[in-house]
């Protein structure tokens, strides 16, 4: 009900415009999905829409090769799932030439294609009512041509559908997120659930056998896959899923860890956000994080951009910090302005980043030393032994060898070095840690820090983490994971990191909650007025018939069903061979079974 003080505002394209939008889940193993679903479903019901479930396992387990074995029937499918889906992914990239870029979406292209069904489905349906006739959009000028053909998008049964939002469940790799960007752009809404690792390996206790002592073993090999895309024994396995890369790349992260009424206000909030809710404003962490964010493009290092942000509790800010070069004299880092005097940037003026330089140095010292000492074999030696007085001598090729050993064992994804501790070092860089730039910036201008929070957006490496609890800060809120951290390791007596119980005796480092900092200008920032300008009354909107409040640049829906096709291309080419070669091996085994009998 409209108060005295307020004005309904209804615009003419609000009851035309209410396009599909594409949601998805980005869910660590172990998360109550059902129940965010749910929730999802209760949020856009407030929004007058209907919500469609893409599921794609029944494709994915067209690539199951064998059953899993020794696990509960619910932890033996989680495994088969993970298995079909990195083989799918696999045998996609084998289509494209070698060094190309990454195609770890082929999962995302069986939704794209289970999404179509279903659109066709629901306008086969619609056709039979006609006077569900005006629930489509009106061909554009362009597509209602009488002399032209009937449009392809209709032929196929691709007619874009009103009020209507699909959920794909879910996601599992990056590439995922990115394909699903370029076709429906803002349209697209990812989410990611979060819920601290303790709290969802007891989820996932209570759907396994908990009497069956293999049942931990396996959860825990399972919830390391699920993250990191490493197998039993910490290989990482070729275009695995890597749910942690994922998790941060997406536009919302969910507490779902709260009430069922509370994870439906985040989601509801998160709705009217998307339908231009000109009257929410962001949370203390989601201003700080988008702070930090923007700290962390400053950075110039050749390793990876990092920001931090140090606030009170009352939302004001202390300082900020990048990952970049300490700046003499004036103290600080680099900005742009210092190149034509210092030249001291990372990215602009080295050649190579020093930490992998200090890194291939050490390895070659090692196996020299071990070479010297004779512990290395033939194979990757560069001396021989003297038929004369037995001594060692440098062979003539002696560097060749160092540089071609120093390739195998260090560089190569298969040599014995790739995966070993040394690559984790983080010495001899350059930069100073965002995260310490931000205390020693407090520091420089007198500013306390004590019983303050810092938000980054990489978890704090373990040089760092002892800083911040050193500098006071009570509590770290964190965006993207960090594997080379060692704080669980070395700090368990001051740091909890995503613990599933509050505590006041210790650092408290926790995942970050909210709207990313990539859509939260698009989100929070006012394009239209909140009042009537004569009489300033407040603007109500009714959510009901409102459109999406999407920026300019989003693709129509029509355009969207056109970026379908261009990506669906090579992926339908792909299975139709797939299914081709399954459908003949099966009639081979089945060929070869009767002649067995006979």
């Amino acid at each position: 009900m409209t108060n005295a003080s307020e004005t309904m505002q209804t615009t003419p394209s609000e009851s035309k415009d209410r396009r599909e939008l594409v949601f998805a889940f980005v869910a660590p193993l172990g998360v109550d999905r059902e129940l965010v679903e749910d929730c999802l479903r209760t949020a856009l019901c407030s929004v007058d829409y209907s919500v469609e479930k893409i599921s794609v396992s029944s494709q994915i387990e067209e690539f199951v090769t064998a059953p899993s074995e020794n696990a509960s029937p619910y932890l033996a499918r989680k495994k088969r799932l993970m298995d079909a889906g990195d083989l799918m992914r696999r045998k996609f990239q084998s289509h494209f030439p070698q060094g190309g870029p990454s195609r770890g979406d082929a999962v995302a292209l069986a939704a794209v294609t289970q999404l179509r069904k279903r659109r066709a489905e629901i306008n086969k349906g619609r056709e039979a009512r006609p006077s569900q006739a005006a629930l489509h959009l009106p061909d554009s000028p362009e597509t209602n041509n009488t002399n032209s053909k009937q449009n392809t998008h209709q032929e196929e049964g691709q007619q874009p559908l009103q009020s209507t939002a699909f959920l794909i469940d879910s996601l599992k790799h990056p590439d995922e997120i990115r394909l699903l960007k370029r076709i429906y752009g803002p349209a697209f809404i990812s989410i990611s659930i979060y819920a601290p690792p303790e709290m969802r390996r007891e989820f996932l206790v209570t759907q396994s056998d908990p009497n069956s002592h293999k049942t931990g073993d396996t959860i825990d090999t399972l919830m390391n896959r699920d993250e990191s895309g490493e197998d039993e024994s910490g290989k990482r396995i070729s275009l695995g899923q890597d749910v942690a890369e994922a998790f941060y790349t997406t536009d919302f992260i969910l507490d779902s860890t709260k009430q069922k009424h509370e994870v439906i206000e985040q989601l509801t909030r998160l709705i009217e956000l998307i339908f231009g809710n000109l009257y929410l404003t962001p949370s203390r962490d989601e201003m700080g994080m988008f702070i930090a964010r923007a700290s962390q493009v400053r950075s110039g290092s050749m390793a990876r951009q990092v920001g931090a942000a140090i606030m009170r509790d009352d939302g004001s800010l202390v300082a900020v910090g990048t990952n970049e070069t300490a700046r003499p004299i004036s103290g600080g880092q680099y900005w742009f302005e210092d190149d034509h005097i210092y030249h001291g940037r990372d990215m602009v003026y080295q050649p190579r980043d020093t930490s992998d330089e200090f890194r291939e140095e050490m390895v070659r010292d090692a196996l020299e030393r071990l070479d010297i000492a004779g512990a290395l074999s033939t194979t990757y030696s560069v001396y021989s032994t003297s038929e004369t007085d037995g001594s060692r001598v440098e062979k003539a090729d002696a560097q060749a060898l160092r540089d071609s050993r120093i390739k195998q064992l260090y560089y190569l994804d298969q040599g014995v070095l790739r995966k070993a501790l040394l690559r984790d070092n983080i010495d001899y860089v350059r930069a100073v840690h965002a995260e310490a730039a931000a205390i020693i910036s407090a520091a420089c201008h007198g500013v306390r820090t004590l019983g303050t929070r810092m938000l980054t957006t990489a978890f704090p490496c373990h040089e760092c983490a002892r800083h911040i609890v050193a500098a006071g800060i009570k509590e770290v809120v964190y965006l993207a994971p960090y594997p080379k951290s060692a704080v669980k390791r070395l700090y368990k007596d001051s740091i909890l990191v995503d613990p599933s119980q509050p505590n006041t005796e210790k650092v408290i480092f926790r995942t970050f909650v909210g709207v990313a900092p990539t859509r939260y200008l698009e989100f929070f920032s006012v394009v239209v007025d909140r009042k009537e300008k004569e009489r300033g009354t407040r603007i109500r909107f009714d959510f009901r018939t409102r459109p999406p409040a999407l920026p300019y640049y989003t693709p129509s829906a029509r355009a969207a069903m056109s970026n379908e096709l261009l990506e669906l291309k090579p992926f339908t080419d792909f299975l139709a061979e797939h299914q081709a070669a399954l459908a003949a091996s099966n009639a081979s085994a089945s060929s070869g079974g009767s002649h067995e009998e006979g």
